[in-house]
């Protein structure tokens, strides 16, 4: 009865170390990097054996053969429930080009969310999930000349490497002049290759209840990493402006 007591005690403690290296990743945000993703990953796998062999040591061999069932579980249950925080994904379109292209595998985090400019997002659209890229948040006055949008008077594109330029005036306009105010709750989302996306320049302004992960990274075939969240730079101000 002691024998079996220990045993279950035995067994207790490892299901809850590694429930503890489960809940680790999010804790420490250890995703948000492929090199830590790699990392973490790879200790799982050391843990995982480390345990194992403390199981073999133990002539436990049936408590170890139910660790390690009930180890995969745990891990099911995490990524299923998105315990984990962390998703993974494989793209599809062309609406994200050139940063993510059909088939790259796609990390996102679906805790401690930004929706600062710049922010690559998932968005439910009319029943549809795509990646989109946030350019104007609450309170920015939205411009859009010809499909360009420009945020508060500046546009980014990412074949400028997201410096922007400014909006001169209306009648650079030809086809297509608009302008609106994003409300309290409202995000105007694009995606990054423009001539093949539709965003919010056909639907409108999304609320944030439709934002639902932070794409961080692109994988592609050969291992090359993209990472997705883009910096805008403001445009330098003319010579001479403020003097």
């Amino acid at each position: 009865m002691f024998r079996k007591s220990r045993t279950q005690h035995f067994f207790i403690l490892n299901i809850l170390i590694w429930f503890g290296f489960l809940l680790s990743l999010r804790l420490f945000q250890l995703g948000d990097s492929p090199q830590q993703l790699q990392s973490w990953s790879y200790l799982g796998i050391a843990l995982l054996a480390a345990q194992g062999i403390a199981f073999a040591l133990r002539k436990n061999i049936l408590a170890g053969i139910g660790y390690y069932i009930s180890a995969v579980l745990l891990l099911v249950i995490f990524m299923a429930t998105g315990a984990i925080g962390y998703v993974l994904g494989k793209a599809s379109g062309p609406s994200a080009l050139p940063l993510v292209t059909k088939g790259d595998l796609v990390i996102g985090r679906t805790f401690a969310l930004s929706f600062q400019a710049g922010v690559m997002v998932r968005a439910e659209i009319d029943g549809k999930s795509m990646i989109k890229r946030i350019h104007g948040v609450p309170g920015d006055r939205i411009t859009i000349c010809d499909g360009l949008v420009y945020v508060n008077d500046i546009a980014y594109q990412q074949v400028n490497n997201w410096v922007g330029f400014r909006f001169e005036n209306a009648a650079q306009c030809q086809r297509e002049y608009r302008k609106l105010q994003l409300a309290a709750d409202e995000y105007f989302v694009l995606g990054d290759n423009t001539n093949q996306s539709r965003d919010s320049r056909q639907y409108g302004p999304v609320p944030k209840t439709v934002l639902y992960e932070n794409f961080l990274y692109a994988i592609r075939d050969d291992m090359t990493v993209r990472y997705l969240t883009a910096v805008f730079v403001a445009p330098a101000e003319d010579k001479g402006a403020g003097q």
